[in-house]
């Protein structure tokens, strides 16, 4: 029996992590056996649960501690990203151990460098060229390059796929270059058989004459299938018949990198008439090239393209032009078709001039052919320095700018102006295009985020040619914390005059609730220098983790028990580019109770805005007591004494009288001018807080409304000159607005704006008001007392 125990299964017994946070407080997801992390992510395996044969735990994280590869003891995990390799998480817990592996590796940046034009799937190994961030050549004379596939195994760029180009340059330079190849589309591509004399009788020969976006077929001649064929005379498979053939060619149903179908006319001809293509005066033979300069005013003229018959002589027997001929235009670099009007822009392309296939009149033979004519269009030369702008914000801005990150789209407070040489404005899409690419070299349509963008003017009629930048960069900084501060009911030590809230050095309470709080709210303060200011904003709760939030040494789930708690956080992955805490990443709270009221319930929504006002002298309690009767409705009389508190009590303004013998003048018919609550009506009546009813009367003793507290409180803020009237809409999303009566509609609506009451939803304008809702509303309204001065 006592062996029973020392041989009994742990967690441990073929345990597997289920699930895990990267220390930065995000959940992870994937395969938890082959976790991999990014050099100076921050980022490191933390397992907060894990799953055996025979049980599942959930981790504590006291209990988790780090090692290298070879055993060797990591004293600062946080710092582990810092590093290459194998590590390994060890939970120690309940007895047993267990070692979860997780690798640290290195990720190069693009740096501006990518694959020139598109990549399509052609059936032969690819050998991409490359252009730098400016769209010019980049020379990799000397240099070394050599490719993985997506997983990081050496491949080789043949299939469609996506795949990284290492080059190494002569000098030791690296750059990781990530691209794709696509699959080949046959319903977009351009499928083409030149018309011809020899027969097309089977699927090989087809294959044989097949070219697809002007590269012959052979390669992916295995991925494809013909699956419809119309002949002269509706013939369903190939065959010698002379006259046009219609074939559907269709990817194979297995086929990995071919995809859709395409339809392909040709015709099977007696005479082949094609001999060599014609510009203008001049003829081009398979190898010449055409060579449109816009520098010199030049512009490609289809109507100058025509195909020439020869004899044997190599004198032109017939001519052919115009609506005999049909040309497809293809843009070599960027791989695809396009019309005559692209070759308005630079660029390499290649022309497909087919004389239209005709049957004689006399006699049943078919005449036709194709030729090819290489078009190299070559740009107008334009001097940046002196026909290119960046305004930014209108204003004229060089080549840079630095901006603070906010939230907003920067780019749309930038403008380009391009002018040619006789000063003409050149226009965006037509003459040239905008790029926008973010630090990785990776083209995006915004500027939001903090990076560093470069914006690139891409010549399309015309090329630059000067020694200036045809680049404009913008740098998005993050919002750099100052200090991080948790939102608390108070604090030990008040804000300086600027605004600093004073960290370290000072102590944040919370009030104790009995509730529980997982994400406590936080501020971050911003300085201004220039202006001696600080602003504090609320840090949304979706851009932070919660790391851990110990008690002392322990470590603890939630803030909810009275004492000391120490928060860390952690920035979201999607918050730390825009966001930097500059090493302000712990809190420290301190959860108490609250109250001089032996009848304030700590755990009720009023504890807090009760001890507010009472620190801030706007409210005494029961005379006599130690109570506040915090759910009672609040006479009138009580409801004008707070709001004299609030005004400085003896040392409100206003003109208001005393006389030996009746007492406070406060030109009431039912107030006895002795009574306790006098001096602050008769300061609210000459102050134009408290106006009574038409009859002369206050009726101090009756209790007031929700909508009359919230009117004296708004006449309160006209006397001290700070009352601004809502925006039209105010009340729109108080579900009771309905109720409120007309003539307090304004006052309400300034209260419900400015936070003072509705933050609930609804404002129960005639409903009464208790003592605890007095309290608070006084306190949202007026945080601060005049004087400065709390007890």
């Amino acid at each position: 029996d006592t062996g029973i125990e020392t041989l009994a299964a742990s967690w441990a017994t073929g345990a597997k992590v289920t699930s895990a946070t990267d220390g930065l407080g995000n959940q992870l997801s994937g395969d938890l056996s082959q976790v991999t992390f990014t050099k100076g992510s921050g980022k490191y395996l933390v397992p907060t649960q894990i799953k055996g044969t025979f049980t599942t735990i959930d981790v504590d994280p006291d209990n988790i501690t780090y090692e290298w590869a070879d055993g060797t003891s990591v004293s600062n995990p946080e710092n582990i990203s810092d590093h290459l390799g194998v590590f390994y998480a060890v939970v120690t817990q309940d007895g047993a151990t267990k070692k979860f592996a997780f690798k640290i590796v290195d990720e190069s940046k693009v740096e501006g460098v990518q694959v020139k034009g598109s990549l399509v799937y052609n059936g032969q190994v690819q050998s991409p060229k490359f252009v730098d961030g400016e769209g010019e050549d980049f020379d990799t004379t000397g240099a070394t390059i050599s490719y993985t596939n997506s997983i990081g195994h050496t491949a080789t760029p043949k299939d469609a796929g996506n795949y990284v180009a290492l080059i190494t340059m002569a000098d030791g330079t690296e750059y990781n270059v990530p691209f794709s190849i696509a699959k080949l589309n046959l319903s977009e591509a351009s499928l083409f058989v030149e018309d011809t004399t020899s027969a097309i009788t089977n699927t090989t020969d087809l294959m044989s004459a097949l070219k697809i976006n002007t590269k012959a077929a052979t390669d992916v001649a295995s991925d494809l299938v013909v699956t419809k064929v119309s002949g002269p005379n509706g013939e369903p498979n190939l065959g010698t018949t002379k006259g046009p053939w219609t074939v559907t060619v269709s990817a194979k149903s297995t086929s990995k990198n071919v995809t859709g179908s395409g339809e392909v006319s040709f015709t099977l001809l007696d005479t082949d008439v094609a001999d060599a293509a014609k510009y203008g005066r001049n003829t081009y033979g398979a190898t010449d090239t055409l060579n449109i300069w816009l520098e010199d005013g030049e512009a490609f003229d289809a109507s100058k393209v025509s195909v020439v018959d020869t004899d044997a002589s190599g004198d032109v027997v017939n001519t052919y032009s115009g609506d005999q001929i049909e040309i497809t235009y293809y843009d070599t670099i960027n791989n695809k078709v396009v019309d005559a009007s692209a070759l308005a822009n630079k660029g390499d392309y290649e022309l497909t001039i087919r004389v239209k296939p005709q049957k004689g009149f006399t006699t049943d033979a078919w005449t036709g052919g194709t030729v090819t004519l290489k078009v190299n269009v070559e740009p107008t030369k334009i001097d940046q320095d002196k026909t290119l702008g960046f305004f930014f914000d209108g204003e004229l801005a060089g080549n840079s700018t630095a901006v603070t990150y906010d939230g907003t789209d920067q780019l749309e407070r930038l403008s380009v102006v391009v002018k040619d040489a006789a000063g003409n404005d050149l226009a965006e899409g037509t003459d040239y295009s905008v790029v926008v690419e973010n630090g990785e070299g990776k083209e995006v349509d915004s500027i939001v985020d903090a990076d560093t963008y470069t914006v690139t003017v891409k010549p399309l009629t015309f090329e630059f040619d000067g020694t200036g930048s045809d680049t404009f960069t913008i740098t998005v900084n993050p919002i750099k914390f100052g200090e991080l501060v948790p939102v608390v009911s108070d604090m030990k030590l008040d804000a300086l005059d600027n605004g600093d809230i004073m960290v370290p050095g000072n102590e944040f309470y919370l009030a104790y609730t009995g509730a529980t709080i997982e994400t406590p709210a936080l501020k971050y303060g911003v300085y201004d220098s220039a202006a001696d200011k600080w602003t504090y904003t609320d840090l949304s709760s979706d851009l932070y983790n919660i790391v851990s939030i110990k008690m002392g040494a322990k470590s603890v789930k939630e803030i909810k028990d009275k004492g000391t708690y120490t928060v860390k956080i952690a920035l979201t992955d999607a918050a730390a580019g825009n966001y930097n805490a500059n090493g302000n990443v712990t809190v420290t709270v301190i959860v108490r109770e609250f109250g001089h009221f032996a009848d304030v319930d700590s755990t009720k929504w009023y504890s807090v805005p009760v001890e507010q006002a009472y620190s801030l002298y706007y409210v005494n309690g029961i005379s006599g007591t130690n109570l506040f009767a915090p759910e009672a409705d609040i006479t009138r009389a009580d409801a004008v004494c707070i709001l004299f508190n609030m005004a400085d009590g003896n040392n409100a303004m206003g003109d208001f009288e005393y006389s030996e013998d009746k007492g406070w003048i406060t030109g009431f018919s039912d107030v006895d001018g002795n009574a306790y609550y006098a001096k602050a009506l008769a300061w609210a009546k000459a102050f134009g807080v408290a106006n009574g009813y038409g009859d002369g009367t206050f009726k101090p003793y009756e209790d007031i409304t929700r909508e009359e507290f919230a009117s004296m409180l708004a006449n309160y803020a006209k006397a001290m000159g700070k009352f601004e009237a809502a925006n039209e809409g105010a009340l729109d999303g108080m579900s009771d607005a309905d109720t409120v009566s007309d003539w307090a509609t304004d006052n309400i609506a300034w209260a419900v704006e400015n936070g003072v009451m509705g933050n609930g939803g609804f404002v129960a304008g005639q409903s009464n008001i208790t003592r605890a809702e007095v309290a608070a509303m006084a306190v949202n309204y007026q945080p601060e007392n005049l004087t400065g001065v709390t007890r």
